[in-house]
Order: C-alpha cells, then sequence, then structure tokens
C-alpha cells in the first residue's frame, strides 16, 4: 500500500512539477516583459518630455525674437503725437519792436534806407506797424530818402493777408536822379493744414508752435506801384497793376524747447499791366522766409530774412520791371 502510494506520488510530483514550472516560467516572461513595457514607456516619456522642453524652448525664443521685433519696430515708427499742436495769443495784447536791414539787388529804383526802426502793435488777429528809417546809416553819396512804409497784417486760423504800403519820396536810379516811387502791396495765403500749422507762431511771434508741422498754402501775391519821375530830360509815370496766383510751403520746426525754426517759400506766374503804355506782360513772382524764435515767458525774440522777387517776364525794354530784394529782421515782443 504505501508502495503503491508513494508511487502515486512520483508520478504526480513528475507529472505537476512541469506544469508548475511552465506556470513559473510564463509568470517569470509576463514580468520580464512588463518591465521592458515600462522602460519603453519610461523611455518614450522622456522623449515625450525631451521635445516638450525643446518645443517650449523654441517658442519662448519666438516670443522673444518677436518681442524684440515689436520693440524695435516700437523704437523706428515714432508715437503719435496727441497734444496741441499750437496756440495763439489773440487774447493778449503785444508790442513788437523791430530793426529791419534792407538789401536791394539789381533794381530799377533803390532807396537810400537801409536801415528801418518798426513798431507793431497786434490785438486778436491784426498787426498795424509803422516802419521809419535810422538816419544815421543812410547812403550818404544820395539825399535822405522821405519815406514813408505801412505794414498791416490780419491772421486767422486759415487765412493770412498782408498788406504794405511804401511811398518813397526822393528815390534813385542808376543815373542819380530823383523819382517817387508808391506801391501798395497785398500778399493773401489760405492755410491748407491749419489744424495743425499756425503763420502767427511761425513768423509774428503773436502764438507758439509746440509741435513740428507743415502746411500747403493756396492765394494770391498783387500790388499796385506808381512809378514817377519829373525829370526834365525824360518825364514820365507809369502805373503798374500785378496779380500772381501763388503756391507755396511752410514748415515749422518746434518741440519740447521754446526754441523753434521756421521756413517758408511760394511762387507764381501771373501777369502785370501797364497802363501808361497799355502793356500786358507775364510776371514772375518768388517769396520765401527763414526764422529762428525763442519763447520766454510773456516775451519773444525772432531773427528772420525775408526775399522778394518780382519781374515781368518779356522782352519789350519798356516792361522795366523788375525788383529784387531782401530784408533782414530782428524782433522782439512783449505780451500784456
Amino acid at each position: 500500500m504505501n508502495k503503491k502510494l508513494f508511487y502515486i506520488l512520483l508520478v504526480s510530483f513528475f507529472l505537476i512539477a512541469p506544469l508548475y514550472a511552465q506556470e513559473e516560467l510564463e509568470e517569470t516572461q509576463a514580468q520580464e516583459e512588463f518591465q521592458e513595457t515600462q522602460e519603453d514607456v519610461v523611455e518614450v516619456s522622456e522623449v515625450q518630455e525631451i521635445e516638450e522642453t525643446q518645443a517650449e524652448i523654441e517658442e519662448e525664443q519666438e516670443t522673444e525674437e518677436n518681442t524684440y521685433t515689436t520693440q524695435d519696430d516700437a523704437a523706428e515708427q515714432p508715437e503719435e503725437y496727441k497734444g496741441p499742436y499750437f496756440e495763439s495769443f489773440n487774447n493778449k495784447f503785444s508790442l513788437r519792436l523791430s530793426a529791419y536791414r534792407n538789401y536791394l539787388f539789381d533794381v530799377t529804383h533803390e532807396a537810400s534806407r537801409p536801415f528801418d526802426i518798426g513798431l507793431g502793435l497786434l490785438y486778436k488777429n491784426f498787426e498795424l506797424e509803422l516802419r521809419q528809417r535810422i538816419p544815421l546809416f543812410d547812403d550818404s553819396n544820395y539825399p535822405k530818402t522821405k519815406t514813408q512804409e505801412w505794414q498791416f497784417n490780419y491772421y486767422a486760423k486759415s487765412t493770412i493777408v498782408e498788406i504794405q504800403v511804401k511811398d518813397y519820396k526822393t528815390s534813385h536810379t542808376n543815373y542819380d536822379r530823383g523819382i517817387e516811387l508808391r506801391c501798395t502791396n497785398i500778399f493773401a495765403q489760405y492755410v491748407w493744414n491749419y489744424e495743425k500749422y499756425s503763420w502767427q507762431a511761425a513768423f509774428n511771434l503773436s502764438g507758439r508752435q509746440f509741435h513740428s508741422a507743415e502746411s500747403l498754402l493756396l492765394g494770391i501775391n498783387a500790388f499796385y506801384m506808381t512809378d514817377k519821375d519829373d525829370w526834365h530830360f525824360a518825364p514820365y509815370k507809369k502805373r503798374y497793376i500785378a496779380a500772381i496766383p501763388h503756391i507755396g510751403k511752410a514748415v515749422t520746426g518746434a518741440g519740447k524747447s521754446n526754441l523753434f525754426l521756421a521756413i517758408f517759400y511760394s511762387a507764381g506766374i501771373g501777369i502785370v499791366h501797364e497802363s501808361s503804355q497799355a502793356e500786358t506782360y507775364p510776371a514772375f513772382s518768388f517769396i520765401a522766409q527763414a526764422a529762428l524764435g525763442y519763447h520766454f515767458g510773456d516775451v519773444s525774440f525772432m531773427v528772420s530774412c525775408k526775399a522778394l522777387l518780382q519781374t515781368a517776364l518779356s522782352n519789350d525794354p519798356d516792361a522795366d520791371l523788375s525788383v529784387l530784394n531782401s530784408t533782414l529782421q530782428c524782433s522782439i515782443a512783449k505780451r500784456f
């Protein structure tokens, strides 16, 4: 019995042991496969983390580059100015004292008054100025010039009107004889960019430009002139009437400081009519001015130079109208 049981147990062992060993082997292989799978997952995760990190780094670099680009673009493009471009002193009464140095070139008639002094009264949009010569600087080669010169200006926000009246009772020609010369000149302009540009601030000291601005100018330059000579060898009297449309440009440079620089130029072609000969000629006119000024409280200073050219475009010797002159001006204005 015991042997029989022994043999049964022995046979069972040899039958069950391989099955158990097979199960152990399968379990071991499963554990190894699971570990390999975990290692693969870890490797994949690490790769994904590395890729995500690299993507984040690249994204940060792109963001920084975009930031630098935006900053560069912002640096290249100045900020838009949003404040007022100018202010007017129309609500104040002003006195302006000016000294003028007159230069004449290649003109038919010349007055012996190289230096003038002018006193101007400014209130609201109007200005009236009287100029008188300084006898101390008269040319001693000629008799003293008896002259009167007035300047009336009207400055609205979009309109410029300047009227100048000259009365020279003793002028001179190349033949050194006395003549009478009277001239009324009207210069009117429309300021295209009047919301930002101020003519008063640029050339009249009756305003202040806060920020640089420019404007197109459209208008007319007209004058009436009489030229009379009672010289007994060849007395004559001529009357000239001119109307010349003008187009030009004005620019004022200004900033945070109270210093400003203004430039203006205008040109046009029109007609001149001479009444004594009943002749009409084409004419050319050019006007330019530059000014440098400074504001200090209620006091303003300015130095400017203005040039004027008016000439008849004709070969006719009777069309001898030719004016080329310039004026250097130093002014100080006090507001009350």
